[in-house]
Formats: C-alpha cells, sequence, structure tokens
C-alpha cells in the first residue's frame, strides 16, 4: 500500500525528520509514502526520500495559487487511490486539505499534531475559528505531545499521542566522538554551552547570545555552540557582532549529522516560546547531557533526571543553573535504556504505524 503524507516544507525540521526516520525503517515491502510538496522551491533533501521509493508531488502554491493546488492535490489523491492521508499540522489555519480528503472518502484521514502554538496572530485566529467548523467525526487525531492535542482538538480527549521517537542508537553518548568534535572545533577547553534547531523566534536564539554574553562575563571557559540554521540567522549574527563575541558563539549551520555535536556539548539549551514536542531535547537526553528548558516545553519531555526547568523571564535563573552544571565534574553516560522504556526509540513509534496503515491496505 502507499500513504500519502501532507505536507514537506521547505528546510529539514522536526516533521520531515520525523518522516524520514520511519520511512527508512517501516517495512517497505508492505508500506510506501508519498509526499506533497507545495510551491516550487527547490528541497535539497528530497533525494533522501525518493530514494527510499517515494513518489514526491509538487503542486502550486496553496497562498499564491489555492484554487489551482486544490485541484491539483485533488488529482494526485483521486489518481493515487490512497486509503491513508496522513496531514502533519502546526495549526487548523489551512484545512483545505482535510476537506479535499473529506470530500474524496478518503477511508482514512489523519490529522497529526506537530505543535501547541503559533506565533502569528492571523494563523492564531484562523486555527480557532476552523477549529469549530470543521467535521472531526470521521478524522484520526494524532499528537506529538499532550500540549499539542490541546492546541489542535481543543478539549477533545480522543487524539491518540505519538512518541517522536528516535534512533537510540545514534544519539548515545559517544567519548571517542566528543574528543574529535571538540578538536574540530578548537573547544578543548571549554565548557559549551549547546542548542539545535532552526534559528527562527520559536526557538528563541537571541535569548541564547544573550545567555552566553553574560555567562562570558563571568569566565570565558564558557562557549555557546548551536547547531541550525534559518532566517534570523543574519540578524543573530549582527547581535553576536554588537556583543563582541565572535569568539564566544559557534553557529554551524544546517548539519547531516547533528548526533556528533551532541556529543561536543557539555549542556543542552532550550529556550523555546513553545514546542509540540522537542525531539532534540529527547536526543541530547539520549547523549547523556543535562538539559536545561523554558517552562514553556511540555513536561513530558523530562525523561531523566537531569532535566531542569526554567521561566524565561528571568535569565540569572539560566546563568546560574549553568554555572552550577559548570562547577561540576564532567559525567557523561548514555541514556539509551531509559529512553527504550519510555517508547521514545523510533522502532516503538515505526510500531504503531505501520499496524495502523496495514489495517486499511
Amino acid at each position: 500500500m502507499r500513504v500519502l503524507h501532507i505536507a514537506i516544507d521547505t528546510a529539514m525540521g522536526g516533521i520531515e525528520s520525523f518522516l524520514l526516520n520511519i520511512y527508512t525503517r517501516i517495512d517497505r515491502n508492505k508500506i510506501n509514502f508519498d509526499f506533497i510538496e507545495y510551491g516550487d522551491i527547490k528541497r535539497e533533501f528530497d533525494y533522501q526520500y525518493s530514494d527510499l521509493g517515494a513518489e514526491i508531488y509538487k503542486i502550486s502554491d496553496r497562498k499564491k495559487h489555492p484554487f489551482l493546488s486544490a485541484k491539483q492535490l485533488k488529482n494526485v489523491i483521486k489518481n493515487g487511490g490512497y486509503s491513508v492521508v496522513h496531514i502533519h499540522k502546526n495549526s487548523l489555519s489551512d484545512i483545505s486539505a482535510i476537506k479535499i480528503c473529506q470530500n474524496l472518502n478518503v477511508p482514512a484521514v489523519i490529522i497529526h499534531s506537530h505543535n501547541s502554538s503559533r506565533d502569528n496572530k492571523i494563523i492564531v485566529m484562523l486555527h480557532k475559528w476552523n477549529r469549530f467548523f470543521i467535521d472531526m467525526k470521521n478524522i484520526h487525531r494524532f499528537a506529538c505531545s499532550v500540549k499539542a492535542a490541546e492546541w489542535m482538538y481543543g478539549s477533545d480527549k480522543s487524539a491518540i499521542i505519538i512518541n517522536n521517537g528516535i534512533d537510540t542508537r545514534r544519539f548515545e553518548f559517544n567519548a571517542k566522538i566528543r574528543t574529535a568534535v571538540r578538536a574540530q572545533l578548537n573547544i578543548q577547553n571549554n565548557f559549551v554551552i549547546g542548542s539545535t534547531g532552526r534559528l527562527t523566534h520559536q526557538k528563541n536564539p537571541f535569548f541564547a547570545i544573550e545567555l552566553i554574553h553574560k555567562l562570558r562575563r563571568i569566565d570565558k571557559k564558557y562557549k555557546l555552540l548551536w547547531v541550525g540554521d534559518g532566517i534570523l540567522k543574519d540578524a543573530i549574527k549582527e547581535q553576536i557582532k554588537k556583543y563582541h563575541e565572535e569568539d564566544g558563539v559557534i553557529i554551524t549551520g544546517a548539519v547531516a549529522n547533528p548526533e556528533s555535536y551532541y556529543q561536543a556539548m557539555d549542556v543542552f539549551i532550550m529556550p523555546s516560546f513553545y514546542e509540540g514536542f522537542p525531539i532534540a531535547a529527547i536526543e541530547a537526553q539520549d547523549a547523556g547531557l543535562p538539559c536545561i528548558l523554558s517552562e514553556n516545553i511540555t513536561s513530558e519531555a523530562q525523561l531523566t533526571k537531569d532535566v531542569y526547568w526554567r521561566n524565561l523571564d528571568t535569565m540569572d535563573n539560566w546563568i546560574e543553573i549553568v554555572c552550577k552544571i559548570g562547577e561540576k565534574e564532567l559525567y557523561r553516560k548514555s541514556n539509551r535504556m531509559i529512553l527504550m522504556k519510555q517508547g521514545f526509540d523510533i522502532n516503538a513509534t515505526v510500531e504503531f504505524l505501520e499496524k495502523f496503515y496495514l489495517n486499511y491496505s
């Protein structure tokens, strides 16, 4: 059978990584994935899906050409004869794909909530409006966390929580890789505060720059390692320049091996304004890192004892806990077995989805 996934974004983010992790491990003798991409923007990572057997359908930008886009999507679903369409959403601001699937009587339509809020006020307004005007009777409701379910479906408690499982072997602590990456980055003598994610408002990277600036007033041993790229990259570079912290911050850009950079870190921070479910925080815990997370993030992200929650209103509390961790003797170990016991190994997620999809084969 073939499952259609809507939609792939323009960069390899959380949803895209999640789908690739699932697709590489699912039984492709039984199930294959196809994908919808809106707009004509080139995705450098498309080959990773197509090499596994996926068909990628590029259709018109739904914002610029809503009617043409809807017609094209309808034709893809009709011609593909899909019995399962899995729709990945951060909000219900646009429900056109859901309506098309319902009108075509697709046997299994899944809405999968991957976030717990949005920045744009118009998107939030449309999301709340559409939530009251969409028929959810024959919709399968998935979410990556309780917060993500509440955001997408309101008080509806029937959503199935799908753990954002990771490849626990890939991210577990590796001392040899740690030594090699720290040498490569010339940070052998630094205490490295790390984060991974897009440089966007949601991830709050300006907070991280402010944090490292204040920490380096205390001790120049502190250094920030941010793994990722995004629309705020130039603005972040300006802030680094303003604070004269060029020697205190490393921004890697997008990388194919984030697991290697977790090894080089000494503490992981995530000062996000909101998260559906923070996969990066799970990867960091697998790598044996102490984690400092914003209180805006769902408490479901705490899988190990070395997770500290801090409010974004008070920078001093973040400084205090970083310094406290920095004073301790370094001790790193893999937390792979802990994550596996709690259902956060990718294979458990694959097993659930495989069974679900095959019910409609």
